[in-house]
C-alpha cells in the first residue's frame, strides 16, 4: 500500500495541531512533518538599546512532537500502521548571514529545514549552498525572480525538494496565482524532487492524497 506523507503541518499551538495530525491520519497520511515557522533567525533592531546591548539571535523553539493516542490514529491502526512525526524548521531568507546562523544547534535538532528564498541571489544561494532540505515559495504572490534551470539543476545534485504548498490557494481569489508559480516551477523541475504539502493552519484545510493530486495535475510528469 502507497504511503501518504505532509510535510508541512503548520504548528500554531498544541489543541489545533494535534486535530490537524488526527485529521490527517484519517485521510490516509502516515507521515507528517510538524512545521516551526520562524520569519526571521535575526532579531530586528530595538529602540533605545545600543547594538551591545540587542539580542542578535531570535529565541528558536524546540522541535515539536505531539503525543497521540490510539483513537487519534485509528484509521491507520487499522492498516497496522502508525504515524510518524517529523520535526520541520522554516524561515524566510532574506540575508545572506542566515546560513550561518541556520548552522547552529538549536535549527540542526529539526528534522527537516526549508527556506523561503526572497531574491534570486537568495534563490541561487539556497539551492547550491545552504545546507537545506527543502525550497518553498509563497505561492500566492507573484514570484519576484524567475526559477532557472541552473540553480535548480544543482539543488537536485544535493537531494534538495522544493515544495508547493495547497491550502493558501484553496481561495478563489489566489487560485490564479497559485496555478501559475506551480506551473513554473514544476516545467523547470519536470516532476523531480517535488513535493506537494498542505502549509495547513486548521484542520479544514487539510486534503486526502488523492484530492490534492486532484489539485495538482500538472505536478504529474
Amino acid at each position: 500500500m502507497a504511503a501518504f506523507s505532509d510535510l508541512n503541518i503548520l504548528h500554531i499551538e498544541n489543541i489545533s495541531t494535534k486535530e490537524k495530525l488526527t485529521l490527517a491520519a484519517k485521510l490516509g497520511y502516515d507521515v507528517v512533518a510538524i512545521n516551526v515557522f520562524v520569519e526571521n533567525v535575526f532579531c530586528q533592531e530595538e529602540k533605545g538599546k545600543s547594538k551591545k546591548e540587542q539580542s542578535k539571535n531570535v529565541a528558536i523553539p524546540a522541535p515539536v512532537k505531539v503525543p497521540l493516542v490510539d483513537k487519534d490514529i485509528a484509521d491507520l491502526k487499522l492498516r497496522g500502521k502508525e504515524l510518524k512525526q517529523l520535526s520541520r524548521f522554516t524561515t524566510v531568507l532574506s540575508d545572506p548571514g542566515q546560513w550561518r546562523r541556520m548552522q547552529e544547534k538549536d535549527i540542526q535538532a529539526y528534522d527537516l529545514i526549508a527556506v523561503q528564498p526572497v531574491t534570486e541571489k537568495l534563490f541561487h544561494m539556497a539551492c547550491s549552498t545552504i545546507d537545506v532540505d527543502i525550497i518553498t515559495f509563497n505561492i500566492v504572490e507573484k514570484l519576484d525572480y524567475y526559477i532557472k534551470k541552473n540553480p535548480v539543476g544543482k539543488a537536485l545534485e544535493r537531494g534538495v525538494y522544493f515544495e508547493i504548498t495547497y491550502s493558501p490557494g484553496l481561495h478563489q481569489s489566489s487560485r490564479k496565482t497559485m496555478i501559475s508559480n506551480a506551473l513554473k516551477l514544476t516545467q523547470v523541475l519536470r516532476g523531480k524532487n517535488v513535493i506537494i504539502s498542505s502549509a495547513a493552519r486548521i484542520a479544514m484545510d487539510l486534503r486526502g492524497p488523492y484530492d490534492v493530486a486532484n489539485l495538482y495535475p500538472l505536478t504529474v510528469c
